[in-house]
């Protein structure tokens, strides 16, 4: 047990106690549509999370806030745990950027939604060779690599261990637990034919599991990406709540025109 973690245990513990309830996201998956279901959010916990969202509020204007909302709550975290963990939590950061950098590693050209994310914008440069040197010159360095073996997750993956201070044989056996956790969860929910009643009970395990080690493993560097879980799979929730809806709109706005 490390007392440096005490701090960030009595933080993530405190942020969790202030998380919704299963029976209110069930009252907001209800919704029959966008403005009820931005209504029902807005006198719930996650209201700041739409507070600057309409009922014509764009696909792509809810990916980039809510990858900012992740980027924030990231930056929070880093600072409750030691100095030698910030790197480490902070290169969590990115996990939402993963595929769009790929996609532009891979050569392709920028999709029209990257020029306002201000993260992408400086990445996403017509010259190929031009973004390279932006991408090698970022965060995203470490997503760069020749191997065709290696996917981007991998590749993420091992570059976030690589910033894992000293760390204890238990310490690195509850992380890596956390990883399959996160791993298995990723896979049922790939599967094809996947519903949505699906989603529930598989992310569902998921909290069960990540909870459990969060009050098991007391003031370990576990507790916090536990936390960053749990608040990452909020957000997927909330996001895949509005995007349904928000394209909805855009077909109906479509064959109305």
């Amino acid at each position: 047990m490390s007392i440096d973690f005490a701090y960030a245990q009595a933080r993530a513990q405190a942020r969790l106690g202030e998380r919704m309830a299963e029976d209110g996201w069930r009252v907001l998956e209800s919704s029959l549509g966008l403005p009820q279901y931005l209504s029902s959010v807005r006198s719930t916990v996650l209201a700041p999370r739409v507070q600057h969202f309409s009922i014509h509020v764009t696909p792509h204007t809810i990916e980039r806030t809510l990858r900012e909302d992740w980027r924030v709550e990231v930056a929070a975290v880093g600072r409750w745990v030691p100095e030698p963990w910030q790197a480490a939590v902070g290169w969590t950061a990115w996990i939402p950027y993963i595929e769009a950098v790929t996609w532009l590693l891979a050569d392709e050209p920028p999709l029209p939604w990257m020029p306002d994310d201000p993260v992408l914008s400086v990445l996403a440069l017509d010259d190929p060779a031009g973004r390279r040197l932006a991408i090698a010159g970022s965060p995203f360095a470490a997503l760069d690599e020749d191997d065709p073996r290696s996917s981007p997750e991998r590749r993420w993956l091992a570059h976030w261990q690589s910033l894992w201070p000293a760390t204890t044989d238990e310490e690195s056996a509850n992380l890596q637990r956390l990883v399959d956790a996160v791993r298995d969860y990723l896979a049922a929910t790939a599967r094809d034919g996947v519903t949505l009643r699906d989603r529930r009970e598989v992310r569902a395990v998921l909290v069960d599991r990540v909870t459990a080690t969060m009050h098991r493993r007391i003031e370990q560097p576990v507790v916090v990406f536990c936390y960053l879980v749990l608040f990452a799979l909020e957000l997927q929730r909330l996001r895949d709540g509005l995007l349904r809806r928000a394209l909805f709109n855009v077909e109906a706005r479509e064959r109305a025109a």
